[in-house]
Order: structure tokens, then C-alpha cells, then sequence
């Protein structure tokens, strides 16, 4: 059984690290709402294939989303590693679904898709907006209660 385990954490990882690294690179042409055909300008070579907008971003902002994408799909890598699936090849596990674990599959399969580093951002965006919501109505509510005589 070692042998198992050892080829299934070598071919895991290895697919996890090539997947993680082809989704860095090109999830945001990808899922960036774009045409998912990737035309190379003339001439260019690929120093054009980021820039679909036409509109020429930061180095930082390419460094940036390569790395944000990367740890997302690696996030989800874990998660699939967290779940176990390997056990299963073995008849070793046993099913049970609780909240957690719906959840940390939710989580792999967003990441290993592409998805949970934008819906990540998302969720802070929204946080912010609950937050900022929150901070209107409390200074209405103290201007409201300043202004009494």
C-alpha cells in the first residue's frame, strides 16, 4: 500500500502544481469575461495576450494576479487533499457529509477551478459594503442624537 499512497501523493501534487501554475497565467484571459480565444496581435508575441481591453496594466497588477490566482488554486489543491479522495481508490473511507465538509468541497472545487480567488475578493467587496452600510447609518443615527436639544 505504500507504494499506492506514494504514486498518489507524487501524481497529486505534481497535477496540482502544473494546474495551479496553468490558472496563474491564464485565468484572468480566461475568466475575465472576454473572448476565451486568445488572439496574439501581430508582431507581439505574447506581450499583448493579457491585455484584451487594449488598456496596458502595471507589471505589479500582472504579478499580482498571478500570484492571487496561484494560491487560489492551490487553496483548492488542500481542500481536495483536506477531503481525502485517495482513500476512497482504497474503499477506506467513509461517507460523511456534515456542513464542513460540504463547504471544504464547495472550496476545493472553486479553487481547482479558478473560481475562489474571484469570489474571495467578492466576499471582502461585500464585507465592505455591509461595513460602509453600517458606518452611514450609525452617523445618521449619532447626528440624529447630537442635533436634540
Amino acid at each position: 500500500m505504500a507504494t499506492l499512497d506514494t504514486g498518489w501523493k507524487i501524481a497529486f501534487s505534481v497535477v496540482a502544481v502544473l494546474w495551479s501554475t496553468f490558472l496563474a497565467v491564464w485565468s484572468v484571459p480566461i475568466l475575465g469575461g472576454g473572448d476565451p480565444r486568445i488572439v496574439l496581435p501581430p508582431g507581439r508575441g505574447l506581450r499583448g495576450w493579457w491585455n484584451r481591453s487594449r488598456v496596458v496594466k502595471a507589471w505589479p497588477w500582472h504579478v499580482y494576479q498571478v500570484g492571487f490566482n496561484f494560491i487560489g488554486c492551490v487553496a483548492g489543491w488542500l481542500a481536495v487533499w483536506v477531503l481525502n479522495p485517495a482513500a476512497c481508490l482504497r474503499a477506506e473511507c467513509s461517507v460523511n457529509v456534515t456542513w464542513g465538509t460540504a463547504a471544504l468541497a464547495t472550496a476545493a472545487f472553486a479553487g481547482v477551478t479558478g473560481h475562489l480567488p474571484a469570489a474571495f475578493a467578492r466576499l471582502l467587496a461585500g464585507i465592505a459594503g455591509v461595513l460602509a452600510l453600517l458606518a452611514q447609518w450609525l452617523e445618521e443615527k449619532l447626528a440624529k442624537s447630537l442635533s436634540r436639544p
